[in-house]
């Protein structure tokens, strides 16, 4: 290859990049920058394959370089923004693209994926900011008004985000999403209420299989609220016979997940857990409480909610794909585990991921994090299987919560894991009753607190502070003042499915879960 061909070498490491051989990328970049130190797009590519090599420090310096010859470059811009966020700060990286979306230039598909990438990294401020920017660029656009309600709704602005549900409704209320999100975000207290009014009226018409199964869910969701209970069940049973035809759910697969996991052998627990990283995991069926319990501790000065993060399942994956992972290995991912979940906040923090399915994978967290700790919540089945069943999961990993007979396997499943894990990890694992949590808070909270290392303070009992942002299916009730009306709900619905919740009492009845755990 002759000593021009900057242009070539520039191509195959561009190639190598985006084929994931990030080495030989950056050692033909490194030769085309040799030769053409000048040209902008070598310099880009080679920060980026500085980054995949994990060669942070060269990254940094070139994309700062980038941006004081050019402050507006979109591209340099992003690239900068993933090495901040890599490297645990988030806020940083906000700080970089909130600039770049306040050039003249800025597109509105450039706003949009600045906007995915600050409330991917929980930074719902920025990206309510660039949001409202893009509404303002490109006005009367439907989906934008939705992005805007999710972030709005994020951050418990009910009210703006009720707003921004209106005017999409009344532009395209073929919009599904946007009437569960309606629905959610208050409760009703009359027939005679104009969000009602809008719902049953969408509710006698056909917007397409998805928009019916949403209008479905909110009509389900109002008609509870009244206390018309036949006539909501019946609207859930629609919306969940609409969701299932699209949602498979293998019980065969999940149950001969349970069995593995409860006899694959495993490496007793020979003492406790020492100091370390203070990584704490909140597991247990969803709906049970676990958003509850992440904002009562989130309050707490030295304790700090991280939402529901699929960390440990993309470790389970790396930890799969490994096979038997080196000691090597397992202390690369053990510390950017820490460091994802960390984000900006200082080394001996507290740090909470409340995704409740974690507790499939608790095998693989102690191996990662031999430190972390774990919070179990137990709702009484009856109620936390039919708050699962009203509800209107997105993710495939939750397809269960629309049969009644995969919800009571579901569960089954969920029971007898757990009962394995808290006799594997005694010391790892407190049991917490969400009867318990509601009823008497500040006897509940002392002793987590004490489990956890952590001064009591009061602020852990005051709805009023609560500092983080819920993006969970709970994000309305979490920021309500904490309530025992969900108790014993599902009397309400007992004529209508005996079956199932009879076989739920007896699974909870085996387990020993009604009472104190």
């Amino acid at each position: 290859m002759r000593r021009d061909d900057w242009r070539k070498l520039t191509e195959i490491g561009i190639a190598l990049l985006r084929q994931g051989q990030a080495k030989k990328a950056l050692v033909q970049l490194q030769r085309a920058e040799k030769q053409a130190p000048k040209v902008r797009k070598i310099r880009y590519w080679l920060a980026n394959a500085y980054r995949m090599n994990g060669q942070t420090k060269p990254a940094l310096n070139i994309f700062r370089k980038l941006l004081v010859e050019r402050p507006g470059d979109f591209d340099a811009s992003f690239g900068l923004a993933f090495l901040l966020r890599d490297l645990g700060a988030p806020g940083d990286a906000a700080e970089v693209l909130l600039r770049a979306s306040s050039q003249p230039a800025v597109t509105l598909e450039q706003l949009l994926q600045i906007a995915g990438f600050l409330r991917d990294s929980n930074q719902f401020v920025p990206a309510i900011q660039v949001c409202e920017r893009a509404v303002e660029l490109k006005p009367g656009q439907a989906d934008l008004h939705f992005k805007l309600a999710r972030l709005y709704q994020t951050t418990g602005a009910f009210d703006q985000s009720l707003g921004e549900l209106r005017k999409l409704l009344g532009m395209k209320p073929s919009t599904g999403p946007a009437w569960t999100l309606l629905a959610q975000q208050k409760l009703f207290h009359s027939t005679d209420d104009t969000d009602y009014q809008r719902i049953l009226t969408a509710a006698g018409q056909s917007y397409g299989r998805e928009a019916d199964m949403c209008i479905a869910y909110a009509f389900g969701k109002a008609l509870d609220d009244l206390g018309q209970w036949p006539q909501a069940w019946e609207q859930y049973q629609k919306g969940n016979r609409l969701k299932s035809s699209t949602s498979p759910w293998s019980q065969t697969a999940w149950r001969q997940f349970v069995e593995r996991s409860v006899t694959r052998t495993t490496k007793a627990e020979s003492a406790k857990p020492g100091a370390g990283r203070n990584a704490v995991f909140i597991v247990g069926m969803p709906r049970s409480g676990t958003t509850l319990l992440e904002q009562m501790l989130d309050r707490h000065p030295d304790i700090h909610g991280r939402g529901e993060t699929n960390l440990l399942a993309h470790f389970v994956q790396q930890l799969s794909e490994a096979g038997m992972a080196t000691l090597a290995q397992r202390k690369a991912m053990s510390d950017e585990f820490w460091t994802q979940l960390r984000l900006e906040g200082p080394e001996n923090g507290i740090y909470i991921d409340k995704n409740p399915l974690n507790f499939r994978y608790l095998d693989a967290l102690f191996d990662v994090l031999p430190s972390a700790k774990v919070l179990h919540i137990s709702r009484d089945g009856r109620e936390s299987c039919l708050s699962c069943y009203f509800q209107l999961f997105q993710h495939k990993d939750t397809a269960f919560s629309n049969n009644l007979e995969h919800l009571v396997d579901f569960y089954s499943g969920y029971r007898r894991l757990m009962a394995h894990w808290e006799k594997q990890y005694p010391h790892h694992i407190q049991q917490i009753n969400y009867g318990e949590l509601v009823n008497s808070s500040d006897e509940v909270l002392k002793r987590v607190l004490r489990f956890l290392g952590a001064d009591w303070n009061d602020t852990v009992l005051q709805v009023s502070g609560q500092r983080g942002f819920v993006r969970s299916a709970s994000v309305w009730q979490a920021r309500q003042p904490v309530h025992t009306r969900s108790l014993a709900r599902w009397r309400h619905y007992y004529q209508q499915a005996p079956e199932f919740f009879d076989k739920l009492s007896a699974i909870d009845s085996n387990r020993k879960i009604t009472g104190r755990d």
